[in-house]
């Protein structure tokens, strides 16, 4: 006759207390690793300090009026590397400004910013050259004319196959 390994009369309380321990412990080992996971990409900071940001909020909105009231479009495009930028002024004429740039980034990993400088082209279009892995990213743009605020416009996009989407 074949005896079962665990037979009631054979599981005790060593047994019992495997069976806890693995239970347990597989838990707090996935909760370690998703923590660690977790810690080591987005800090969950917006800005450094909320009480000032507070007290600038009035000031940016009245800039972004002042920034709407150019009429300035900004069409951004991503192929092969190269981050395009089609930047027109209300009539539909093309922007020339002084110095463009970008901090060009995922919008929960803070790691991988980078800035980019774009150039103008003979087409009148703006180019900056940057590799950008498959995912979603973030493109903070800042553009500089003589004489003028700054202008400042954010896209985000997907990329896929090294194509916006």
């Amino acid at each position: 006759m074949i005896k079962a390994v665990f037979s009631p009369e054979r599981f005790t309380g060593w047994h019992m207390l495997g069976v806890l321990c693995l239970f347990f412990g597989t838990i707090i080992a996935v909760n370690g690793v998703l923590a660690v996971m977790a810690a080591g990409t987005w800090t969950g900071l917006v800005v450094k300090n909320s009480y000032v940001a507070s007290q600038e909020w009035n000031d940016k909105l009245a800039a972004a009026d002042r920034q709407a009231e150019r009429g300035w479009r900004g069409a951004l495009d991503y192929r092969g590397g190269v981050l395009t930028l089609s930047l027109t002024d209300a009539e539909g004429a093309p922007v020339a400004a002084d110095r463009i740039t970008a901090v060009v980034g995922r919008p929960t990993f803070e790691q991988l910013d980078h800035d980019v400088v774009f150039e103008r082209g003979a087409d009148g279009l703006y180019r900056g050259a940057t590799a950008l892995a498959d995912g979603l990213w973030e493109v903070d743009l800042r553009v500089a004319q003589a004489g003028q605020e700054e202008w400042r416009q954010i896209h985000r996009f997907t990329v896929q196959e090294g194509v916006r989407q």
